[in-house]
């Protein structure tokens, strides 16, 4: 799959009000929008390239932690590899850790 890096990224810009918590003590079930940013970034699964600054940049997505944990691997395989991960957690948060 060919996306653009701004494809790539608009998850992570999406999901920033989300990952400062929103949402402390609110019921078991998620807030439509962050069930909707949610389920975006999990169709995100897959292998995208695109064009950053005259550069190729490589992303991989992959779910995992019985859907609960989503992988982001950018530019894998490389010197430069990071590692983001985005976990739903039972207070409808969807938190991000970069690595």
């Amino acid at each position: 799959m060919t996306r653009t890096v701004l494809m790539m990224l608009a998850p992570v810009i999406l999901l920033s009000p989300i990952a400062l918590g929103l949402a402390a003590d609110a019921p078991t079930a998620l807030p439509p929008d962050t069930q909707a940013a949610w389920d975006s970034l999990k169709k995100l699964a897959g292998d995208w390239e695109g064009d950053a600054s005259g550069d190729k940049a490589n992303v991989v997505y992959r779910v995992t932690s019985n859907a609960n944990t989503v992988m982001e691997t950018l530019f894998p395989g490389t010197p430069h590899e990071m590692i983001s991960m985005y976990h739903l957690e039972q207070s409808p948060t969807l938190r991000p850790f970069h690595t």
